[in-house]
């Protein structure tokens, strides 16, 4: 149930820090970087002064294209230096990278010293904060995403490890109106995902790591049934009330988030989608050097109910081959070729400003790359692992929405969306979307079309 992008105009009014990194002082000669970060960088544009960025990020690969996980690395840097984590670079992240960037030598300064505001003091900790609450409103049938509480945390002198973070449900209501809950980070990647149980927790397992001398601030958020009206009117608070960590934890507990109310006569967007005329449908043999191939592709529509805009999507490589077996990897929409960053098998493209999509029409969605000598004797195959993997957002009422399959169902089987009884009254299995496998041999073979 990984889903990003999808929550930036949600979060954007408060992201901001609740309190001040440590100081970080940085072992190189300062150089004047007009020349590389001279403009204000953000997510869908690209460059050589992005490249540059990356580079001195450690962003992988460094493509040049100014995506996700160069916007999550950019807002790490910025709460190191204690800049508000906007993810964009703007003057004053300008300013700190060329404090401590070589433009002539272009190769990444030494690693931090990092000072403690407390001299003397090195225990490492791990600190709580409340920060300023979603605003109170609704909670509608379907939506994804509903922000409900935000939290920051700090690691001092070490990386912490935040194992379990659990939440109550409070407040006139049941369990029943929600589906699960999702842990987002800042750019509304989703962390970890929990269920509500009969002790109204729910405990959000899997770990992830606040980085010494960092800041991350996270939401609470809902992901609503799409039949509630049996709770129509109610209002629900979760609230934070225990966190383990690999380091001790100094705060205030509990935080008690926003009321926010369920909602059943508010019809937000719906995403159906089915298998794109552009796919192959089938498996293929293709020859190592084979450049653009197109691997799978699926078309997505907007209901009657409100536009919806595209925001990015994640494909997943669940072939033999490795990320290296592959390159120039591109997510089409509509005939516009878009870049993605990858993380081990997963390639995700984003889409500044997203890619309006109005009532009643369709877009088609595609992924190409070009095959490289190590994929012989592999297999190549992209799916859409979650549908929250397509990120949607409703333009009427900014909710997330989640794509369901309207077609081109089965229970097994490539080119299909999967439910567990084959047909689109079926549950979603993993992955939502199985695309066609592609065979890479080294001898040339004949082949028709791409």
């Amino acid at each position: 149930m990984v889903r990003a992008g999808v929550l930036m105009t949600i979060l954007s009014s408060s992201m901001f820090f609740a309190m001040t990194a440590p100081v970080v002082a940085f072992i190189s000669s300062k150089a004047s970087c007009d020349v590389v970060w001279n403009r204000t960088l953000r997510i869908g544009m690209q460059g050589d002064d992005i490249r540059r960025l990356q580079e001195f990020l450690t962003v992988i690969p460094v493509s040049g294209y100014y995506g996700f996980v160069t916007a999550r690395a950019v807002r790490e840097f910025q709460a190191t230096h204690g800049i508000t984590q906007a993810g964009v670079v703007g003057p004053q992240t300008r300013s700190a990278l060329a404090m401590m960037y070589s433009c002539t030598s272009g190769v990444r300064p030494s690693e931090p010293l990092r000072i403690s505001e407390s001299a003397g003091t090195s225990t490492p900790r791990l600190l709580l904060t409340v920060v300023e609450q979603p605003v109170s409103s609704l909670a509608p049938k379907s939506a994804l995403y509903v922000p409900f509480t935000k939290f920051s945390l700090t690691a001092e002198h070490a990386d912490v490890e935040v194992r379990d973070v659990v939440v109550e449900r409070t407040g006139p209501s049941v369990n029943n109106a929600f589906d699960y809950l999702s842990l987002l980070d800042e750019g509304g990647t989703e962390l970890s995902y929990a269920y509500l149980r009969n002790t109204q927790r729910a405990t959000f397992p899997g770990a992830f790591t606040v980085l010494a001398g960092n800041t991350k601030t996270l939401t609470i958020a809902g992901n609503m049934q799409a039949d509630i009206s049996a709770y129509d009117g109610q209002a629900a608070i979760l609230q934070l009330i225990s966190i383990q960590s690999s380091s001790p934890l100094f705060g205030n507990l509990p935080i008690r988030g926003t009321l926010q109310t369920f909602n059943s006569s508010i019809s937000i967007g719906t995403a159906p989608m089915i298998l794109s005329g552009y796919d192959p449908a089938a498996a293929r043999t293709r020859v190592i050097t084979d450049d653009d191939i197109r691997f799978s592709a699926v078309r997505v529509s907007a209901g009657s109910t409100e536009d919806i805009r595209l925001d990015g999507i994640t494909w997943d490589q669940a072939g033999s081959a490795s990320p290296t077996d592959i390159s120039d990897v591109r997510v089409w929409v509509e005939g516009i070729a878009y870049a993605t960053e990858n993380a081990g098998r997963k390639y995700t493209a984003s889409f500044e400003d997203g890619i309006k999509v109005t009532k009643g029409h369709a877009a088609d969605i595609w992924i190409t790359a070009d095959i490289l000598h190590g994929a012989a004797n592999r297999t190549i195959k992209f799916d859409i692992r979650s549908s929250t993997d397509v990120w949607i957002t409703g333009m009427s009422y900014g909710f997330g929405i989640a794509p369901y399959a309207d077609g081109n169902t089965a229970d097994t089987g490539e080119s299909v969306f999967l439910t567990s009884d084959g047909t689109t009254d079926g549950n979603a299995l993993t992955p939502f979307f199985s695309g066609s496998t592609v065979n890479v041999v080294s001898a040339t073979v004949d082949y028709i079309g791409r």
